[in-house]
């Protein structure tokens, strides 16, 4: 999906964030994708994690 990107990637209203996050773990998902888009890259070998 790429980097998040203003007006496209955050919810617009109450309403549809409601919809995004039904559940903690529907926040901590997306949490994580906003802080790591590409994956989980450990700084120092570059290895992907998760």
């Amino acid at each position: 999906m790429g980097s998040p990107r203003a007006s496209i990637h955050y919810p617009k209203s109450l309403g549809e964030f409601q919809v995004w996050f039904l559940t903690n773990a529907d926040c901590l998902d997306y949490l994580k994708w906003l802080r790591w888009p590409s994956g989980i890259i450990c700084p120092a070998c570059g290895h992907l994690g998760g």
